[in-house]
């Protein structure tokens, strides 16, 4: 990416010059986009190459920006010039990214390819990304590190009295792994398809009534859970776990897993490792950046990310593990009545309160073990503590779900469905008219 003899020249003079904790993240970004209308579709590829240099000067942190990798240039924008020979430009290739990125076209066209005049609008924007980086101190060796994703998101309309727009995104690490989630049932063509139903819905049941969630909402849930262990959060009180009872009532554990086995660093060049995140009913660590550790007086937890080498990092947790005390085979066929919901969406969550608005998209009543009548979508204000005090078993077969999150990353986490005990659903028809 740049010559690693050049880096000791640049660092000792900069520190000369009065910088302190110096800090160098390269990176090269290369990556393959394809948006598609129905009928047209359009393919692009691009390389984003850029230097960050962070210090301390004058009690202050600083930081100077570089397009490119060229060293030379970096030390011109701190305000001195070292005979620095620029890097020799390695030949890089996006031809695998652009296979991927068309296979996704593929499973694009297919799932629009009904010829449902109710399907109106349909959008879909999908990316395939893969990243080099590395992280230089002059304190310690050149710490290298890569990742890759994949991201769809999805829209359509369903004209009808009320035209209804929807909308469906995945990610996961790999391509291979997000063409696989668009396939299986709980994939974009069956969402398409269950927009287009035009069977009956029903009402839904006002009442306290067992609710199973799948494994894709468990992931959604735990995602919000998730955020209140950013030790940002934590340190300036925007976090609920400030002010939560311990130990909480949760018949899960979390443990974060690198995404690959020879993923050792993260974004700053902190060693990324197999951690424990919550466990009986107590939180065990929180993500932090190099920053957040030091006002915690803790090591770094190898949880820094960034968006992209012009951002600054923030702390993330990259493949979560859910794990419930209570497992059995088959969590449907135990329920003698209840909701099945298979599907929702995140309205508004506030990470002080735990307050969280959902809407329930694709819910099924539960009679003697088997889903029956489709349901009507549903609102559910809930606060997310008592709703994941509500979970009670979880299944044995397991589903990693990409989770999109802010800031340009997302999380993959591994869940199961899970039952929750008899929960309050804000429905219109009283329970005795279904059971």
């Amino acid at each position: 990416m740049f010559d690693e003899s050049q880096l000791g020249k640049l660092f000792e003079t900069a520190e000369a010059l009065g910088f302190s904790e110096c800090e160098i993240y390269a990176e090269s970004c290369k990556v393959v986009t394809s948006r598609f209308w129905g009928v047209t579709d359009q393919l692009h590829s691009g390389l984003k190459e850029g230097l960050a240099f962070s210090a301390v000067k004058d009690a202050e942190r600083v930081r100077h920006l570089v397009a490119g990798t060229d060293l030379g240039l970096l030390s011109s924008r701190l305000g001195f010039q070292l005979p620095l020979a620029s890097a020799k430009r390695e030949a890089t290739s996006a031809q695998p990214l652009f296979e991927a990125t068309a296979l996704l076209l593929g499973t694009l066209r297919s799932a629009f390819a009904s010829s449902n005049e109710k399907l109106e609008n349909p959008y879909a924007q999908t990316s395939v990304t893969e990243r080099s980086y590395c992280v230089a101190r002059p304190d310690g060796p050149l710490q290298k590190g890569n990742d890759s994703n994949a991201v769809l998101r999805a829209s359509w309309t369903v004209a009808s009295d009320l035209p209804v727009r929807f909308h469906f995104a995945r990610a996961r690490h790999h391509a291979r792994d997000l063409m696989t989630d668009l396939a299986s049932a709980e994939g974009l063509a069956s969402a398409v398809k269950r927009s287009l139903q035009t069977a009956p819905v029903w009402p839904a049941p006002e009442g306290e009534v067992p609710v199973l969630w799948s494994a894709q909402c468990v992931a959604k849930l735990q995602a919000l859970f998730l955020k209140a262990f950013d030790a940002e959060r934590v340190l300036s009180n925007r976090s609920f776990l400030s002010h939560l009872a311990l130990p909480a009532p949760f018949k899960f554990s979390l443990e974060d897993v690198p995404p690959q086995a020879d993923f050792t660093w993260d974004h700053e060049g902190n060693p990324v490792r197999r951690m424990p995140i919550f466990r009986d009913g107590k939180p065990t660590v929180l993500a932090c950046t190099r920053q957040t550790a030091q006002q915690l007086e803790v090591v770094p937890t190898g949880h820094a990310r960034r968006g992209a080498f012009d951002a600054p990092t923030h702390p993330s947790f990259w493949s979560p593990h859910v794990v419930g005390d209570t497992i059995q085979d088959a969590l449907l066929p135990s329920m003698e009545r209840g909701v099945s919901v298979r599907e929702l969406e995140v309205l508004t969550f506030d990470s002080v309160s735990a307050e969280t608005t959902l809407r329930l998209t694709h819910c099924f009543l539960v009679h003697q073990g088997q889903e029956g009548e489709r349901m009507e979508p549903l609102v559910l204000r809930t606060s997310l503590i008592d709703l994941l005090a509500s979970f009670s078993e979880f299944e044995t077969k397991v589903k990693t779900t990409g989770v999109l999150g802010a800031q340009s990353d997302f999380l993959e986490i591994t869940s199961s469905a899970s039952l929750s005990k008899p929960f309050p659903l804000p429905g219109t028809v009283p329970l005795e008219h279904y059971w």
